[in-house]
């Protein structure tokens, strides 16, 4: 008896009902007095959620932003991108201010998915963090967005004394495909250290297929500027 009392709402019937893409069963899993009370089975429906991809979960989701518990927070911020619901973003950007990190970086993350592009002067203001982990994942949700308006401030981070945040903010300027970072990217790859040299390199002919053809004074207004 404990036993089938025990499977409902259990993490196997969690895993069932994603299989069966049942997003009415897994929202009203949320309800359930024991999965109220365990906060890794509420991530656990969240993340099924998430891969069942049904938009109208976006509602229940959103309001798991205000769990008491870090850990629902941050499955709820990162399956919030991964439904691609554009009217999840105002939930996000208010999560960019939760009191758990790991929270932020996972609404970064989905606001970059969600390309939003009234976000793009918070996260260029993330990139001159004392914090490396934001100025990477900015960097990331910045290239993800497009906005071009962020090539300027990606070219000031392009020697980032972090390689984790140097790889994002090459990647993003990849993806942004502004030619006038050619030049600074031309210039940093000469600055940089053998070894650095070569990812600097591997930007430089992507931009430079797109036909980019910067000159270094592009890059020096920039440093100036």
């Amino acid at each position: 008896m404990r036993f089938e009392l025990n499977k409902q709402y259990g993490y196997a019937h969690i895993k069932e009902m994603e299989r069966s893409d049942d997003a009415e069963g897994l929202i009203k899993a949320l309800e359930a007095p024991h999965v109220k009370g365990s906060s890794n089975l509420r991530a656990a429906v969240l993340a099924a959620l998430g891969r069942v991809g049904v938009v109208q979960a976006v509602p229940v989701i959103e309001a798991c932003l205000a769990d008491p518990a870090d850990s629902v927070r941050r499955a709820a911020a990162r399956v919030l991108g991964d439904l691609g619901d554009p009217a999840a973003l105002p939930a996000l950007r208010i999560a960019l201010d939760d009191k758990s990190k790991s929270v932020q970086l996972w609404a970064i993350q989905s606001i970059g998915l969600l390309k939003d592009r009234d976000s793009v002067d918070r996260l260029i203001a993330m990139l001159d963090s004392a914090d490396w982990g934001y100025r990477s994942y900015a960097a990331g949700a910045l290239g993800e967005i497009g906005d071009q308006r962020a090539t300027a401030p990606l070219v000031h981070h392009l020697q980032d004394r972090k390689g984790t945040v140097q790889l994002a903010v090459l990647s993003a300027l990849r993806k942004l495909g502004d030619s006038r970072a050619v030049g600074p990217l031309r210039e940093a790859r000469d600055e940089a250290g053998r070894l650095r040299r070569r990812r600097f390199d591997a930007a430089l002919r992507d931009l430079e297929a797109r036909g980019g053809r910067a000159t270094s004074s592009v890059g020096e207004k920039w440093k100036n500027g």
